[in-house]
């Protein structure tokens, strides 16, 4: 999905992360390469035909931010596809740059519900329609 709703991890991930025979060290291995696979391809696949601001030779450049970021294991591998033809270079910002990213982007999704906005998008979430999200919660009248 385009969007790792909890209803996907809970319906279709964890029954086969749980069901398998194996280690938990094994699960979280063979998952952890399957995203930096997936990632990788469904980034690329985004990037073709695109101008992604990458000079003619050059590997476009993928910002990584919120808990992938700290994710060292992930972003070893998602290196690795970097030397794979048409390959990406991944780049983490600092701590300080990923966290303002995420509370900014919080931030402008709370804006956006609480004027009545759409703050998820159908080329974001792949739903049909944009959609309002959350949930606005008032302190309780003085």
């Amino acid at each position: 999905p385009k969007s790792l709703a909890n209803d996907w991890i809970r319906d279709d991930l964890w029954p086969l992360l749980a069901g398998a025979p194996y280690t938990v060290a094994d699960r979280l291995h063979t998952f952890t390469k399957w995203l930096a696979a997936k990632i990788a391809a469904d980034v690329q696949a985004q990037l073709v035909g695109a101008d992604a601001g990458a000079r003619r030779g050059q590997k476009s450049r993928v910002l990584v931010t919120g808990g992938g970021a700290n994710n060292s294991y992930l972003l070893q591998l998602l290196n690795l596809a970097e030397d794979e033809p048409g390959g990406l270079a991944f780049v983490v910002p600092s701590r300080q740059v990923a966290d303002f990213k995420e509370a900014a982007l919080v931030a402008l999704c709370a804006l956006l519900r609480a004027e009545g906005l759409p703050n998820a998008l159908p080329s974001a979430t792949g739903a049909a329609r944009p959609t309002v999200n959350g949930a606005l919660y008032l302190p309780p009248p003085r």
